[in-house]
């Protein structure tokens, strides 16, 4: 609360909202199913069909209804207040998406689960043979717009060569090991958790349970909450 408060008084943070990606991802996921577009209208950038939002629609990203991506079509969807079509205050809007998001999910229940299944499934690489988002190419990173805006200036002495001897061995890791994949670590943390209660009577088992519980904790709601499958969101289980 405090936080919150320092944020929001002190430095002037606005509040984004990032609840609505969530809710637009679920939305056009239970659409895409049933058939029939659910989402609300200020929430739509162009004019589309059922079909042009199908095509943009992805278990392992909702990105591509957001942002244009290149060679690609444009975005389908607003997620940024100043993109909101002009109408009511934007806190209307919101609780008009809340209200569409929460109808869906209790008039299409099974296209809902679907769709979060698949992301989850995406998530934890499940089926799938390479992991999604796991590293940076830091030498390819370095030579985009984005990075050079905030990049210190001059190098330091080996930097390119770490870079390089880096990215070549997280290549190698997605590549030919599991360590990258979330199934991995969610097998991980089961068998911690299963092991340390059978072995209670040591005490480093009770910190395995512990801390497999916290990973768990922290992996599982993604199957509820989850935007995308990109590694970092199951750091902590890691």
């Amino acid at each position: 609360i405090g936080n919150a408060t320092l944020a929001r008084v002190v430095i002037g943070a606005e509040k984004a909202n990032p609840e609505r990606y969530v809710q637009l991802y679920d939305l056009t996921g239970i659409s895409v199913r049933v058939g029939r577009d659910l989402i609300p209208a200020s929430f739509r950038r162009v004019d589309y069909t059922i079909h042009d939002l199908q095509r943009a629609y992805s278990p392992s990203t909702g990105d591509r209804l957001f942002w244009a991506v290149p060679g690609g079509a444009p975005p389908l969807l607003n997620l940024e207040n100043a993109d909101l079509r002009a109408g009511p205050p934007v806190d209307d809007l919101l609780i008009d998406l809340r209200r569409a998001w929460i109808r869906a999910i209790g008039e299409h229940p099974l296209a809902y689960l679907q769709h979060r299944s698949a992301v989850f499934a995406s998530l934890l690489r499940l089926g799938q043979s390479e992991p999604y988002g796991a590293y940076l190419d830091f030498p390819g990173q370095r030579a985009t717009p984005q990075y050079s805006a905030i990049d210190a200036g001059a190098a330091l002495p080996g930097r390119d060569r770490a870079e390089a001897a880096l990215s070549a061995y997280l290549q190698w890791a997605a590549s030919w090991t599991s360590l990258f994949m979330g199934w991995f670590w969610l097998a991980i943390l089961l068998i911690g958790l299963v092991g340390g209660m059978f072995l209670q009577r040591y005490g480093a088992a009770r910190i395995a349970v512990a801390v497999s519980l916290s990973g768990l904790m922290y992996m599982l709601p993604y199957a509820i909450i989850g935007p995308a499958s990109d590694f970092r969101y199951i750091y902590w289980a890691v």
